[in-house]
């Protein structure tokens, strides 16, 4: 009409649409600030360049001549070169997984012993890093 009252009542709608939007931002951030305590998973526990390791070692053990093939092939010289430089940090990870291995257990004797209940204490100390590699069955898993 150029009375401007169609102007006024679309820029009304305009500014609830936004306060709506502005209420989905919050609520949004709000669940975002939920999720964001941490969850313990299974998976948490694999140190991913070992299982990478393994995994490799595994392909080129049962099919030698089909992993060579497929290296040489997928690989240029850079990603052949990153590819070795990841394998050769595995002996070191794999040292300090135990590291944080032997010291994990160390505290849950330490707080077994604090809780006083000695019977819980005497069978942490005899689960060592080894013991629990075995039970998991494979050395990248905790």
């Amino acid at each position: 009409d150029g009375d401007g009252e169609d102007d006024d009542v679309s820029e009304g709608n305009k500014g609830s649409k936004a306060k709506t939007l502005q209420e989905l931002v919050e609520e949004v951030e709000d669940e975002e600030e939920e999720d964001a305590t941490p969850i313990a998973s299974p998976i948490d526990q694999i140190d991913e360049v070992l299982f990478f390791s393994q995994v490799l070692e595994q392909f080129k053990t049962r099919q030698p001549a089909q992993a060579a093939t497929l290296l040489d092939a997928a690989l240029g010289p850079d990603q052949k070169a990153c590819l070795q430089a990841v394998l050769a940090s595995v002996p070191i990870r794999m040292s300090l997984r135990v590291q944080a291995q032997e010291k994990a257990g160390q505290e849950a004797r330490a707080a077994a012993l604090a809780a006083g209940s000695p019977s819980a204490a005497s069978t942490l100390m005899g689960a060592g890093p080894s013991a629990v590699s075995a039970l998991m069955g494979a050395p990248g898993v905790e």
